[in-house]
């Protein structure tokens, strides 16, 4: 082998390595929801089956737990935002699209020091598991997800 050809493999290994970890994160970021630096987030209206409700730019409907409020968090374990994804701002503005009211949208500290967006005082989840833009499809899931709708209500 050539000098050299070590320390070069070594590092090829490292690279690959936190390549496949990265791909294999179940963080935000797999939603494609996570802003760059200096960019905004904005909430979006979308009518649904079950009304008009908030979400994302990519129609992802987002929804609340109605167990949860003013800074008490019930989806705080790995089991629960594995499925259910907080709505991190990651420190960026939150905007209004047409149909969303701005004086609605706020944030949350969560206790990992995380801030998550609101609307209405609900914080924002999203469901990992949706089939289709524009679909309410974990709507009542465990009696206690639902959409949160444009008025800044939960839909029931």
């Amino acid at each position: 082998m050539m000098r050299g050809a070590r320390p070069f493999a070594a590092v090829l290994v490292m690279a690959v390595g936190m390549t496949v970890l990265a791909a294999c994160s179940s963080s935000p970021s797999k939603t494609g929801l996570q802003p760059r630096p200096g960019k905004s987030l904005t909430l979006y209206a979308y009518k649904t089956s079950v009304g008009e409700a908030v979400g994302t730019i990519a129609g992802v409907v987002v929804y609340s737990n109605t167990t949860e409020s003013s800074g008490h968090f019930s989806c705080t374990t790995s089991s629960c935002t594995a499925t259910w994804h907080p709505w991190l701002t990651y420190g960026v503005k939150v905007v209004a699209a047409s149909g969303v009211q701005q004086s609605l949208i706020g944030t949350v500290k969560r206790h990992d020091g995380s801030i998550q967006m609101t609307y209405g005082g609900h914080p924002l989840y999203i469901y990992a598991h949706n089939l289709n833009a524009v679909q309410a499809n974990a709507q009542g899931a465990g009696g206690v997800w639902y959409v949160v709708g444009t008025d800044g209500n939960v839909i029931k």
